[in-house]
């Protein structure tokens, strides 16, 4: 496992890299309603049923501000305020949704994510990016603002869709290509590995990226 600090102008984030790390949900001060990509419930249901939660549709069609304020009625139902945590579950799409609503409802309650896909691990949950598309223009309505934490779970990988993980895996490459030579030559000898989920290696990955 690796911890990670990012710290920025707009707040500071711990980010966590490893296996294993929704267990600490049990252990968070407040207690958390899960803000959750319809998906990763279905196959990860034994790992998130105990707590209160509110789907996320899988989908880009889903990522608008009709779904934003589906979860704001949902919140209300049940009675959330600001001594709740909000934590996001999901890839990309997820964080970006739950991300936004937490940053509007109640003027702002606190929220951290449980990025669950390799490219939300080493791109979308990770700077503060929270937003949805308007008319289909993408990103259109958002704001920055940095969660508490970022838990980038490697076992939650294994039951992502190959195409997905290729595209993380796109995005590693690129962050090489841009900055760092010694970064692109581990990924070449490693390969191999990286493709198989082998946790030392893409514990690694995820935290270089990160």
């Amino acid at each position: 496992m690796q911890e990670l600090q990012l710290s920025t102008s707009t707040g500071t984030t711990g980010i966590v890299v490893g296996e294993h790390l929704t267990s600490r949900l049990q252990q968070l001060e407040l207690e958390p309603v899960l803000l959750i990509d319809e998906n990763v419930l279905i196959q990860h249901h034994d790992l998130f049923e105990p707590f209160r939660s509110v789907i996320i549709p899988p989908g880009e069609p889903y990522k608008t501000l009709q779904t934003v304020e589906h979860i704001y009625r949902e919140l209300v139902t049940l009675e959330v305020d600001r001594s709740t945590l909000l934590v996001g579950v999901g890839g990309g799409l997820a964080t970006d949704v739950a991300g936004f609503v937490a940053s509007t409802f109640l003027r702002g309650t606190q929220f951290g994510f449980i990025s669950t896909t390799l490219l939300g691990q080493v791109d979308a949950s990770i700077g503060g990016k929270n937003g949805v598309n308007l008319d289909g223009y993408k990103n259109m309505v958002g704001n920055i603002r940095q969660p508490a934490f970022v838990w980038c779970d490697l076992s939650l990988l294994r039951t992502l869709e190959l195409r997905e993980y290729i595209s993380g895996i796109a995005e590693v490459i690129k962050y090489g290509f841009i900055r760092d030579v010694a970064f692109m030559e581990y990924l070449e000898e490693h390969m191999e590995q990286l493709l198989k989920l082998e946790v030392p290696v893409l514990e690694h990955v995820v935290a270089t990226s990160a």
